[in-house]
């Protein structure tokens, strides 16, 4: 919460909430062809549904005012998949298949309300209620793709391509997507992994800066709105101790054509929302690190990851480079257990992350418009402030049970055990 001074013939009082869902459904179906050829057919519907409702009200000593939002927005994702693996010989594994995904951007839905009223003169009273509704958004992804495994006497290496078709309203843009990766075992106990690979994304996620609300939106590519394209390289080393397992790994990603919200719009909500983004480029790296231990009835887990994501968007804090909102720098993690029998586990862990950036007003006033009080933010650059970091300690105890047709396990457990105030969001008042 950030507080302000402001005169006592003002109160100030804000109400929100916020709401998801997420359901999915599938089916898979498997098949033998011959000896040589084992094929896959998917078929699934998934969405996604968001409400979001923010109160604001400002009462003087004879006047009050009020205004709420409410907003609803989500994507329907329908995909049928088939794929097929074929054996050619001991050291080659071939696969191949298509597929076709139709994404719908359901309508969203805004309402306004406004209301005035004045206590010395019942009379002068205002109400009003506006509804704004978007048209829905079809797109389609048409793909194929070809790779192959071949191995040989130290590990094995897999390499393809991916052809992509993505069509809307306004155009259709084919796009290639190659891959690489390998793995080669250096000793007994030690093997090393690299890949890479390029691929492009035909719905952008549009982050929401302003005060850490996890309210960002999917939007479809469009003729203004391009596609992300990543070049990604990673590897990683693992080596095999006598009771556990080590492992280091790195990670590069580079983004084009990322987007953003525009900081002079701030308002994520916009009916108009094209006009609002702009896109530029981005990075995500870092390393992953774990350590795992067991020895008799004791297991043990350590792991750590250092990680940084950073874009530069012309027009965006000085076309200069600057955090994401998905900047988290360290991450850390120790989780352990004993079983005091084959059925009954205690657990403790511990968790460490860093707090994100989110973006703050650098001012906030009251000022006059038609004589009535407006309050007025102003900003200067996007995610200029970051959250605390989260930490908390869990703890559980897990009973499983064998039943004659089933088996079930009842857990037990603490979650935050030290009670620790971790952020959500952060919130802007002016009168505490």
């Amino acid at each position: 919460k950030l507080n302000g001074n402001v005169s006592s013939q003002f109160e100030e009082k804000t109400k929100g909430t916020l709401g998801w869902r997420n359901s999915l459904f599938g089916i898979k179906w498997n098949s033998k062809v011959g000896s040589r050829v084992y094929s896959n057919l998917e078929a699934s519907i998934s969405s996604y549904n968001l409400n979001f409702l923010d109160e604001y009200s400002l009462e003087e000593e004879n006047k009050f005012s009020s205004n709420s939002s409410k907003y609803k927005s989500g994507i329907q994702e329908s995909r049928i998949t088939m794929d097929a693996s074929v054996y050619i010989n001991e050291n080659n594994l071939a696969k191949f298949g298509l597929g076709i995904t139709n994404y719908s951007f359901l309508p969203y839905e805004r309402t306004y309300s406004i209301r005035d009223e004045n206590y010395v003169s019942p009379v002068n009273f205002y109400e009003l209620d506006t509804v704004l509704l978007s048209s829905s958004f079809d797109t389609y992804e048409h793909y194929s793709f070809i790779e192959n495994k071949t191995y040989f006497d130290r590990g094995y290496i897999n390499y393809g391509i991916r052809f992509t078709q993505y069509s809307d309203e306004f155009d259709d843009v084919i796009y290639y997507q190659p891959k690489i990766y390998s793995l080669f075992n250096i000793a007994k106990k030690s093997q090393f992994r690299l890949s890479y690979s390029i691929t492009n994304q035909f719905i952008q996620l549009i982050p929401n800066n302003n005060l850490g609300l996890p309210v960002d939106i999917w939007l479809p590519v469009s003729n203004s709105l391009k596609p992300i394209a990543v070049d990604q390289i990673a590897g990683k080393f693992n080596y095999k101790l006598a009771q556990g397992s080590l492992s280091i790994g790195f990670f590069n990603k580079k983004f084009n054509q990322i987007a953003e919200y525009n900081l002079n719009t701030p308002n994520v909500y916009s009916q108009n929302w094209e006009a609002n983004i702009v896109q530029g480029i981005g990075r995500s790296y870092g390393i992953e690190s774990s350590f795992d231990y067991i020895i008799n009835s004791f297991s043990f887990n350590l792991a750590y990851t250092y990680c940084r994501s950073n874009r530069t968007i012309e027009n965006i804090n000085g076309s200069e480079l600057y955090y994401s909102k998905f900047d988290r720098p360290h991450d850390f993690s120790v989780w352990s257990s004993y079983s005091f029998s084959k059925n009954k586990k205690l657990m403790l862990s511990f968790n460490y992350i860093s707090g994100n950036p989110i973006t703050l007003p650098v001012g906030r006033y009251i000022t006059y418009i038609n004589d009535e009080p407006v309050i007025l933010e102003d900003y200067d650059e996007i995610n200029n402030f970051r959250l605390p970091a989260i930490h908390h300690v869990d703890i559980s105890y897990s009973i499983e049970k064998q039943h004659k047709k089933f088996s079930s396990t009842l857990v037990l457990g603490v979650y935050n055990v030290y009670n620790r105030f971790n952020p959500f969001m952060a919130f802007i008042g002016l009168d505490e």
